[in-house]
C-alpha cells in the first residue's frame, strides 16, 4: 500500500507540473469549462495522446523486460516516467507564450484541487493494477492525456467554491462603488478598440480629474471586480471600465457590477463569431451596455459602421454620435497618416483644432476622436485635448513601433479583427523599406474563418513584399495571397513564431516587419 501511495503521489505531482498548457487554456477560456475542452481538442489533444501512448509503451517495455531480473524492477520504469514528465514540464515552462499563465489565487486553488483529483484517481488505478502484473505501473505513462480530462474534472469540483468567492468579490466591488456616490463610471465596449479608447480617454482626462481605468484587458466580471477592489481609490472621480463579451448576457453582468453613467460602443465587427455565431448577436450583446445605462446617463456611439449607426438611431436615451460625418457631435477631417504618426483636424460641437499624434493608423484617429468627444462633454477644453493628443503613446502590441537590430518592427500582435488588420497593413504600406508581414491570421471566426482569412491574404498582397504565415489559417491566407497575384516565391509557411523569426532574419536588406494577429495561446 505504501508503494501504491508513493507512485500515485508521484503521478499526481507529475500531472500538475506537466499541465501548464492545459491550465493556461482553462484560464484563457475565461474558466469556461466547455470552451476549455473545445480549445484543447483544437490544439493539444492529439499531441497529448501521442505523448501518452509513447510513454505507456516505453514504460511497459521497460518494466516487463526487467522482470527477467530479480528485485525492484519497477523503479527504473518509474524513474523513466519521472524523467519524461520532467522533460515535458521544462519544455512547457521554457516556451515563450503570448499570454503566459497568471498564477492568481484562483489558479493556485485550482492546482491544489488538480493534485487531489489526480492523486485520488491514480491511487485507485494503481491499487487495481496490483491484480494485473502484465500492465503493472506502466499505465501511469498515460498521465498527459488523462490529465486533459482530470483538469476538466478539477474545474467542475472547483466551480461551486469559485462561485461563492465570486459572489463575495462582486459584493465588495458593489459596496465600494456605493460608498462613492459622486464617482462617474464610464463603460466601454465594442468588438475592437476598447482598450485603445480606454487608455486614450484616461490620458485626456488626467490633469483635470483623478481617473482610474481598469488595467490592460481586465474586461471580465472578476477582472472588473479586481480593478475596483484593488485599484480604485476613495478620492478617484472617474472610473473607466472596459467591458468584454464572448456570449449573450456578458455585458449585462458587467453593468450589474458597475452601472455606467456614460456607455460607449467603439465598433461592431466580426469577432468571437465562434461563440456569437452571427454579427447580429454581437450587436445585441454590445447594446446591453446601453440597455443598462443609468436613467440620466449618456450613450456614445462611434458611428463609422452602418450597424452602430442603426443602434444609435434606435436609442431613445440621451445620446451622442461620433464619426467622420459633419452631422456628428465630434468628427475628424483632413486626415493624413505617416509611418511615424498622424495629423488631422478635430471638430467637436462645431469647434475645430489641428491635432498631431504619434499613434499610427486611420483607425486610431477614430479612437482619438471618440475619446475626445467624451472628454469634451466632461469639461476638458478643446485646446487641452489637442495638447494631450500630442502626448499619446501606443498601447503595447497595438501598432507599437519598435526599432530593433537594424529593422523597424510594427507590433500589432494583439489585434484580432479584419478592420484593424487592414489599418495596420495601410501603415506598413507607407514605409519605403522592404515590407514583411508575419501573421497567423484571424481566429475565433466560426463559419467565416476561411473567407475572412482569404480576404486578409488578398489585402496583404497589396501591402507587403514578403509574407510569413504560421498557424492553422496558413492555407486560407496563402490562397488569398495567390488569388491576388502575390508571388509564391515570397510566401513562407512555418509551424511557429520562432521559425518565422528565423525566416525573417534570412531576408536580406533594410526591412520593416509587421507582426500581425499573433496566434492566441488558446489556439
Amino acid at each position: 500500500m505504501a508503494l501504491a501511495l508513493i507512485i500515485s503521489a508521484t503521478a499526481a505531482l507529475a500531472a500538475v507540473f506537466c499541465s501548464y498548457q492545459l491550465v493556461q487554456h482553462y484560464q484563457l477560456s475565461a474558466y469556461h469549462i466547455p470552451e476549455y475542452f473545445i480549445n484543447i481538442k483544437k490544439s493539444l489533444l492529439l499531441k497529448l495522446a501521442i505523448w501518452s501512448v509513447a510513454s505507456f509503451a516505453a514504460l511497459l517495455g521497460i518494466t516487463n523486460a526487467l522482470k527477467l531480473l530479480d528485485g525492484h524492477y519497477y523503479l527504473l520504469g518509474l524513474a523513466a516516467f519521472i524523467a519524461a514528465m520532467t522533460f515535458l514540464s521544462v519544455k512547457q515552462f521554457k516556451r515563450r507564450y503570448k499570454t503566459p499563465l497568471k498564477f492568481t489565487h484562483r489558479i493556485l486553488r485550482y492546482l491544489f484541487i488538480l493534485f487531489l483529483v489526480n492523486f485520488g484517481f491514480w491511487i485507485g488505478i494503481v491499487d487495481a493494477l496490483l491484480k494485473f502484473p502484465i500492465i503493472n505501473y506502466s499505465i501511469i505513462g498515460l498521465t498527459p492525456v488523462v490529465n486533459y480530462l482530470l483538469c476538466g474534472v478539477a474545474a467542475i469540483i472547483a466551480a461551486p467554491m469559485e462561485l461563492i468567492l465570486q459572489t463575495k468579490y462582486i459584493y465588495l466591488a458593489k459596496k465600494k462603488l456605493a460608498s462613492m456616490p459622486n464617482l462617474k463610471i464610464i463603460g466601454i465596449t465594442g468588438s475592437f478598440g476598447k482598450t485603445s479608447v480606454k487608455f486614450i480617454l484616461q490620458k485626456l482626462l488626467e490633469g483635470q480629474y483623478k481617473v482610474c481605468a481598469s488595467p490592460n484587458s481586465y474586461n471580465t466580471p472578476m477582472g472588473l471586480c479586481r480593478a475596483i477592489n484593488e485599484n480604485l481609490k476613495p478620492d478617484d472621480q472617474i472610473f473607466i471600465a472596459e467591458m468584454g463579451a464572448r456570449r449573450k448576457g456578458d455585458i449585462a453582468k458587467l453593468c450589474e457590477i458597475a452601472t455606467p453613467d456614460i456607455a460607449v460602443i467603439t465598433a461592431i465587427g466580426e469577432q468571437h463569431l465562434a461563440t456569437f455565431k452571427s454579427i447580429e448577436r454581437v450587436a445585441k450583446t454590445k447594446y446591453e451596455i446601453i440597455e443598462n445605462l443609468k436613467p440620466q446617463g449618456l450613450a456614445v456611439f462611434n458611428c463609422h459602421s452602418p450597424i452602430v449607426l442603426d443602434l444609435y438611431n434606435t436609442t431613445t436615451q440621451n445620446k451622442l454620435m461620433v464619426g467622420a460625418s459633419e452631422n456628428s457631435f465630434a468628427y475628424y477631417s483632413e486626415p493624413q497618416t505617416f509611418n511615424r504618426g498622424s495629423k488631422f483636424k478635430l471638430t467637436i460641437d462645431n469647434q475645430s483644432i489641428d491635432c498631431v499624434t504619434a499613434l499610427l493608423g486611420m483607425h486610431n484617429i477614430g479612437n482619438i476622436t471618440l475619446a475626445a468627444a467624451i472628454a469634451y462633454k466632461l469639461g476638458v477644453s478643446l485646446e487641452d485635448i489637442a495638447q494631450k493628443i500630442t502626448e499619446l503613446k501606443p498601447a503595447p502590441h497595438r501598432l507599437q513601433l519598435i526599432e530593433s537590430a537594424g529593422m523597424t518592427i510594427i507590433d500589432d500582435s494583439f489585434n484580432a479583427n479584419l478592420e484593424g488588420a487592414k489599418a495596420a497593413l495601410d501603415v506598413l504600406r507607407s514605409f519605403l523599406q522592404k515590407k514583411v508581414v508575419i501573421t497567423a491570421g484571424l481566429v475565433d471566426m466560426g463559419k467565416r474563418q476561411k473567407s475572412v482569412n482569404e480576404e486578409l491574404g488578398k489585402y496583404i498582397a497589396g501591402a507587403a513584399d514578403w509574407c510569413i504565415i504560421t498557424g492553422p489559417n496558413s492555407l486560407y491566407i496563402y490562397d488569398g495571397l495567390v488569388k491576388a497575384n502575390f508571388s509564391p516565391k515570397r510566401i513562407r509557411v512555418c509551424d511557429n513564431l520562432n521559425q518565422a523569426v528565423n525566416i525573417l532574419n534570412s531576408i536580406s536588406g533594410s526591412k520593416v516587419v509587421l507582426f500581425q494577429n499573433d496566434l492566441p495561446d488558446n489556439f
